[in-house]
């Protein structure tokens, strides 16, 4: 198992194997105990869910698929193929739903516009919450849009406690980005958690969140002016 040509065999049963055991129900402690249990490097660990990725996108189960890319991902930053995968995919759902917006005026908006054509273009996010090993878990959403003000990162079912975990004005530590060809790790603060009302997420719902951090690298160049 510890070489490339050896995944082959192993993928299409375990992606079965998930499949039949709720796979989207409980992605975050199967997929953790399965690759643990292989005793691979994280950079092999990082290939093989890639690879279960490939599989599952091949069977048309995008969710698991997107799961799976965002898994090797963050197991290895430099697999590039996962993060060109994830990229597509997201695109192929992109939606134009819009965070609410606050009032705008002149400075203000120029100002916001500025920011937002700096900020890379976010694909999904990760956190954990919980102040000890016996209660932490680890949260993945995809980021639904994204402003000078900050980001909106989609809330779907599995997710959906967060709802009840979350508020206006907590703040979350360390929270890791997804971009194209990066990560970035910064903290961040929740401004509102708004249901979608109508479209594709309709019933689901955003947590907005924003960092100072973010906005202070994409608004350097602008100071002064």
């Amino acid at each position: 198992i510890k070489r490339r040509k050896s995944f082959d065999g192993l993928v299409p049963g375990i992606a079965d194997l998930l499949l039949q055991a709720g796979f989207s129900e409980n992605m975050d402690g199967q997929v953790e105990d399965l690759l643990r249990e292989t005793g691979l490097e994280k950079e092999a660990q990082s290939r093989f869910s890639q690879e279960l990725a490939e599989f599952m996108l091949s069977r048309d189960h995008e969710e698991p698929a997107r799961f799976l890319y965002q898994t090797a991902a963050s197991l290895d930053p430099e697999n590039r193929e996962a993060l060109e995968a994830l990229s597509r995919l997201e695109s192929q759902t992109e939606t134009e739903e819009t965070m609410p917006e606050r009032p705008q005026r002149g400075e203000e908006k120029r100002r916001e516009e500025r920011i937002s054509m700096r900020l890379p273009e976010f694909l999904s996010v990760e956190f954990t919450l919980g102040t000890g090993t016996s209660d932490e878990k680890r949260y993945r959403l995809g980021v639904l849009n994204y402003s000078g003000y900050g980001l909106g990162l989609l809330v779907n079912e599995r997710n959906r406690e967060l709802l009840k975990i979350l508020k206006p004005g907590d703040r979350i530590e360390g929270m890791t980005f997804f971009a194209r060809w990066a990560l970035v790790k910064v903290n961040v603060t929740v401004r509102h958690i708004t249901p979608i009302a109508d479209g594709e997420h309709m019933g689901q719902h955003i947590i907005g969140v924003e960092s100072k951090e973010l906005i202070d690298d994409g608004s350097g160049e602008e100071e002064g002016r």
